[in-house]
């Protein structure tokens, strides 16, 4: 009730365009209705609205500092009016005095949210800056429990996977590797969305297939062109971390076959701390008075010398 009287008093005296905005801000996710008066309003729809008018209150309300999760809040309605309020945005909208973990890595996100609706860089550009929010989407999703973020998750996917579409294949092949590898890492976070018929019908349509006939043809290269540093260099440590591997459970197995069919053989001595295994090799072969000899100085007469045998 105390958040009604609260959000009532916010609204109160305001026109629709201002009140449709406050309203976006004090609910948790601006609802549809509230987005689509707004775009009424800015488009003409409404006879006692000017859309320039609108325009400009909002433009106003988008230039003063505002909290990271109501800054969060107006760029994703910009996100959403893409058409109207994308020029309209300014790197003032997000508060530089917090101080809070969680108000921080909000205000990081913002940060990158905003740089990539304002920039007008080229399709790989773009992957980039959304799959930089990657890290930091993550850690709000695990944890806080903040709807918002994931709104601006959904519109993220749909836009990466857009973009993921519009790569042409006559670019750089390596530019292109490594924007599908990018894509492919940031769809991983669908797994905090709630998924609706129609991203999973967008993700559907995504192919990696070219980055498994990289990865092919780079082991066809590294078979056949040893003089190639680099993939050599790679293919050497794979190698070895196998070769490793066999090594440790073939002497495990050894082991194991020598306890159970030939315990006899694997015996040690307490004079001589000698053990043998099934093929008869000494692993040690340092008697008591040796070791004592060869670690500690032990004179020939005196008090102490009946440690070591003569």
């Amino acid at each position: 009730m105390f958040n009604n009287i609260k959000r009532n008093l916010t609204i109160f005296n305001r026109d629709i365009v201002e009140s449709s905005w406050l309203k976006s801000l004090i609910d948790d996710v601006p609802k549809a209705k509230h987005i689509q008066i707004l775009q009424n309003c800015l488009q003409g729809e409404y006879i006692n609205v000017d859309p320039k008018i609108a325009l400009r209150k909002i433009s106003l309300r988008l230039q003063h500092s505002q909290k990271p999760l109501n800054a969060l809040k107006s760029l994703y309605l910009a996100h959403v009016l893409n058409k109207f309020l994308i020029p309209q945005l300014t790197d003032k909208i997000i508060d530089q005095q917090c101080k809070d973990p969680a108000d921080l890595l909000m205000a990081s996100v913002a940060h990158l949210y905003y740089s990539y609706l304002k920039s007008q860089k080229n399709v790989f550009e773009k992957i980039d800056s959304i799959f930089k929010m990657n890290r930091q989407l993550e850690v709000l999703l695990l944890k806080t429990n903040i709807p918002i973020i994931k709104e601006i998750l959904y519109l993220l996917m749909i836009d990466i996977i857009a973009l993921f579409h519009s790569i042409d294949q006559q670019d750089d092949q390596e530019k292109r590797i490594r924007a599908m590898k990018q894509v492919r890492r940031f769809i991983d976070l669908k797994g905090y969305l709630q998924m609706n018929q129609e991203l999973q019908n967008k993700l559907n349509t995504l192919n990696f297939q070219e980055i498994k006939q990289q990865q092919q043809i780079e082991w066809k290269i590294c078979k056949t062109n040893p003089n190639n540093q680099e993939i050599q260099t790679q293919h050497f440590e794979l190698n070895k971390k196998q070769l490793s591997i066999q090594i440790n459970e073939s002497t495990n197995f050894e082991n194991y076959q020598t306890c159970q069919e030939h315990p006899q053989d694997r015996r040690m001595s307490l004079q001589t701390r000698t053990i043998s295994n099934q093929r008869g090799i000494v692993q040690s072969n340092t008697t008591t008075s040796s070791s004592i000899r060869n670690n500690f100085f032990i004179p020939k007469q005196g008090p102490l010398s009946f440690l070591i045998p003569s």
